[in-house]
């Protein structure tokens, strides 16, 4: 796709941001012979960068919401901060301002959904990220409080302040979601070599040959944030891409426009201080997205860059897609969601761990667990049976779902249909792999556990080649 094209909602918002339903994908798997390739790196940029005179920084993922994390030093303490696309500043919580004795220094507003908030700024004198340099910086100081309590309630990473758009802008950033990673360019030094923008730039050329599409962004005039220009039922809407959110959303009022049917959530979701907003789903073609009261956000996108704001582009999309996203030349780079596993799949696989009918596999019998995926040919071998057919897959939350049609060297259980689950690692060199050996059973597991009753198998592969490109 050509970067001048508008891309559909389609390819844009990727997943029903419901977590509380299955989120399919597609209705049926999708088999490895009729999807495209995707030539899969464990990062096709790094190099490039490195030689530009980036500083690379791994970011740590969040397993239940996708967004992504950074450890910075704030005066010599390390704290978690949320990487936030959809935040122009950097902020501190509150709990830790106080926790570290950090006074405000001047008071100012922020918009937050349909709400103006006061918010106080600190000075910190020592602020570090990665092998960046140390230097003064101001936050705002957010009342987190119960974001937080919600986060650790979950289960989820708690973030202790926010790693905001400006700040990304200023350092050239380029957010990598495939590989978690971070890159930051020193603003106060020279780049080791001239860096060459727009459609011959070495990152849009890299990415490209390596199977991504590009996307041209939109960038406010007197702030940082970007926006994706989508389709949603033939209409034009503005999302602002926010690693922030976890979930896609879309303002109430162009719901209306676009004339979606809502219903109710049982969703938890909060803004600064207590306030938990009213949340409603709309069914958006195939996507499911939460539809919510962003109006001064909105009014304050338009008063600050002239541009309408419809809403946001969450975490989990841009995750499931792969996002490059490259505040340098303000392009989002995006690899379809089934390219990606596909991709993933293919190569060589050996055991590292098999739990079988609930008892944990002796060493020597581990090593006998084999998976090889070439194409559209997939072979499970265990050291007594080698089974061989064809795999298919559907992108379900938290895990991925395999179908495996097998032609075994068992006459008796010849074109047989087992079901599993599976999951990555963050490097796509790790996948552990759930499998039913009943052909009876004919729902997909829900959970990652092999017991004498429920026939599964329950295997940790490690990847030993990659498949030939």
């Amino acid at each position: 796709m050509q970067s001048s094209e508008r891309p559909t909602w389609e390819k844009i918002v990727p997943f029903r941001a419901y977590p509380m339903i299955a989120a399919l994908l597609c209705a049926l798997p999708a088999f490895a012979q009729n999807s495209p390739k995707l030539e899969l790196v464990p990062s096709a940029i790094e190099t490039t960068l490195i030689r530009d005179g980036y500083s690379v920084i791994q970011m740590r993922r969040d397993r239940k919401t996708r967004r992504l994390f950074v450890t910075c030093a704030v005066n010599g303490r390390l704290l978690q901060m949320l990487v936030d696309t959809g935040s122009n500043k950097n902020s501190l919580s509150t709990d830790v301002a106080n926790d570290m004795k950090l006074g405000p220094t001047q008071e100012t507003t922020v918009a937050e959904g349909n709400k103006v908030l006061k918010v106080q700024l600190a000075r910190i004198k020592d602020f570090k990220v990665g092998d960046l340099p140390a230097s003064e910086a101001e936050l705002l100081l957010t009342d987190d409080s119960a974001a937080r309590e919600l986060l650790k309630k979950e289960g989820a990473i708690v973030f202790d302040g926010l790693i905001g758009a400006e700040w990304l802008a200023r350092h050239s950033c380029i957010i990598d979601f495939a590989t978690s990673r971070l890159y930051c360019l020193d603003p106060a030094k020279k780049p080791a070599r001239p860096v060459v923008h727009g459609n011959d730039s070495s990152i849009r050329t890299e990415l490209t040959r390596h199977g991504y599409d590009a996307m041209n962004l939109i960038c406010y005039k007197a702030m940082s944030e970007l926006l994706a220009d989508c389709t949603a039922n033939g209409t034009s809407i503005h999302l602002m891409l926010d690693t922030g959110a976890q979930y896609t959303s879309i303002d109430d009022e162009i719901a209306k426009q676009l004339r979606l049917t809502t219903k109710d959530t049982p969703l938890a979701m909060t803004t600064m201080g207590k306030n938990t907003p009213k949340i409603r789903m709309a069914r958006l073609d195939s996507p499911d997205v939460l539809v919510m009261d962003y109006s001064v956000l909105c009014l304050q996108a338009k008063e600050n860059g002239g541009v309408v704001l419809h809403g946001l582009l969450g975490a989990m999309s841009l995750y499931l897609w792969s996002a490059v996203i490259d505040f340098r030349d303000n392009v989002l780079y995006y690899a379809e969601p089934l390219k990606r596993e596909l991709a993933s799949f293919s190569g060589r696989w050996r055991a590292a761990r098999v739990q079988y009918l609930g008892v944990a596999e002796s060493a020597d019998d581990t090593k006998k667990w084999h998976l090889v995926i070439e194409n559209e040919a997939v072979e499970l071998q265990n050291g007594k049976e080698t089974r061989r057919g064809a795999y298919g897959i559907n992108l379900h939350w938290p895990y991925g779902q395999f179908e495996f049609r097998v032609d075994s060297s068992n006459a008796a259980a010849k074109t047989a249909t087992l079901l599993g689950i599976y999951e990555f690692d963050d490097s796509r060199n790790k996948l552990t792999l759930c499998l039913s050996l009943d052909p009876t059973q004919m729902e997909y597991p829900n959970d990652m556990a092999s017991t004498k009753d429920n026939k599964r198998v329950l295997i940790e592969f490690e990847r030993v080649v990659s498949a030939p490109r």
